[in-house]
């Protein structure tokens, strides 16, 4: 990225207050680009969800947990260039390295673009279980990586502060059941003495759109038409035949009706489902993983001393692929001062550059 003007940053604790972030974006350039050879529907999600954050988010300044310097300007470009299409430019970019994942008690939450946050909730156990919040993500449930990921919140540290977005109602209505059937092989399985369902938060919020994108365009719409679009819809769609039938003539024959349905189609699709209302609803949720992260228990504590066997693991980037984490690494941070534990070490600058 070449060299620009320095960015506006807070000099003060008052300014820093005004200008938090509220969250952490996990950024790995795979989860995020649609240039790669093999694409994926998270990838298309993550592309929309990172453009829509950065034009619609409260706070100017983001923040990424990324691998390398690179990846975070990559992070920082990328989302620039988002928010020149919106209503405010960004004011800064910051980056935590895979390697401190302390620092993400800065802003108090990790914003994850998957449903797999069990072994980001045993990293989090070796500082403080409630320096941050963790906030998962999940499209579908028919994987069995996902259906793994799931069942791994059984034993996983999770708290009430972390939650897993579910895109749909039919998503979050199939988690319990998986949870529920690994609570009770536990419980089998310990005699009696399994750990209770998960208690992070699972709450519905649908996946965003820029409406934008959707401005009717005749030359567009009849060109779709040449390529026989109905009929390779049609495939994959049943319907009752008789009822469609005459929905189609009653559309046919009156084009007031199809203008009335169009702009209301649109009009929802703007209130509900564009990011400009998706994104207040993500930063709600992490308002209540705040505040739930002030007043709610912890469940399972870590004693104090307790050796952390749990291996830590750690992204593909680091010098290490997999590192256990030891527990005099853990009692030399608790007992550090909050001044001394989040100091940023001279050789990982944090800030990325963000031309206006």
């Amino acid at each position: 990225m070449p060299a620009d003007p320095p960015e506006q940053r807070p000099s003060d604790a008052s300014e820093a207050a005004d200008a938090a972030a509220d969250v952490v974006i996990y950024y790995k350039s795979d989860g995020y680009t649609m240039s790669g050879a093999r694409l994926m529907g998270r990838q298309s999600a993550g592309a929309s969800f990172l453009a829509g954050y950065a034009r619609h988010a409260r706070s100017r300044d983001l923040v990424c947990m990324a691998p390398d310097r690179a990846s975070a300007e990559e992070f920082g470009e990328t989302t620039r260039r988002a928010a020149a299409n919106g209503p405010r430019p960004l004011r800064s970019a910051r980056w935590i390295p895979f390697d401190t994942p302390e620092r993400l008690a800065e802003t108090g939450c990790l914003f994850y673009p998957s449903p797999t946050v069990a072994d980001q909730a045993w990293l989090r156990r070796a500082h403080d279980q409630r320096a941050w919040s963790l906030c998962g993500i999940t499209h579908t449930t028919a994987s069995d990586t996902v259906m793994e990921a799931i069942g791994g919140f059984a034993i996983a540290p999770l708290q009430s502060w972390d939650a897993v977005i579910c895109t749909s109602k039919a998503v979050h209505d199939t988690l319990p059941n998986v949870l529920g059937e690994w609570g009770d092989y536990l419980c089998t399985r310990l005699g009696g003495n399994g750990p209770s369902a998960a208690r992070l938060q699972l709450p519905v919020i649908p996946l965003g759109i820029d409406a934008r994108a959707f401005t009717p365009d005749p030359d567009a719409r009849a060109a779709f038409r040449r390529e026989h679009d109905i009929a390779r819809t049609a495939q994959f769609t049943a319907v009752d035949i008789d009822a469609a039938t005459a929905a189609y003539a009653r559309l046919i024959a009156d084009a007031d009706l199809r203008r009335r349905m169009g702009d209301a189609g649109r009009a929802r699709a703007r209130s509900v489902y564009d990011w400009s209302a998706i994104i207040p609803a993500y930063e709600a949720l992490w308002d209540e993983l705040a505040a739930r992260r002030r007043a709610d228990p912890e469940i399972a504590p870590s004693r104090q001393g307790a050796r952390t066997t749990r291996c830590a693991m750690i992204p593909t980037g680091c010098s290490q692929a997999i590192r256990p984490i030891p527990c005099a690494t853990t009692r030399r941070l608790r007992a550090a001062r909050p001044t001394a534990l989040w100091r940023r070490s001279p050789a990982t600058p944090s800030t990325v550059p963000v031309r206006a």
